[in-house]
């Protein structure tokens, strides 16, 4: 009987999206980190401004996001290969993706909240 290469597929997508998120990680992070060297905030109150910058709030949303679905693919590719099917594997897909659905919500809070007082 031939194998079909249908599983094929969805591994390419998951390179792909590992690739991509890896790419805004670090992008996001050295220009971050870049943009804090040359003009640190000096008190809270900055720090606040800066972080509630419509920009950089929007960059922080995608940075959650990104991170969440790098990990989210990562992890699960994991536990494709090393977790055997039935119930075990099962279980472990849906905390794993729970534990990233709660890691997502509460970044989406924490950004949206900057820009209260």
């Amino acid at each position: 009987m031939a194998r079909t290469l249908g599983g094929a597929r969805s591994g390419l997508a998951a390179w792909w999206w590992q690739r991509v998120t890896a790419v805004y990680l670090l992008v996001f992070l050295a220009a971050g980190l870049g943009g804090l060297l040359l003009a640190p905030p000096q008190d809270y109150a900055e720090w606040r401004a800066f972080l509630a910058a419509p920009g950089v709030r929007v960059a922080l949303m995608l940075f959650v996001v990104a991170t969440a679905v790098h990990a989210y693919v990562g992890v699960r590719d994991v536990f494709m290969d090393y977790v055997p099917r039935g119930g075990v594997r099962t279980t472990a897909f849906i905390l794993w993706a729970a534990a990233v659905a709660a890691f997502v919500a509460w970044g989406m809070v924490w950004v949206t909240g900057l820009g209260e007082a």
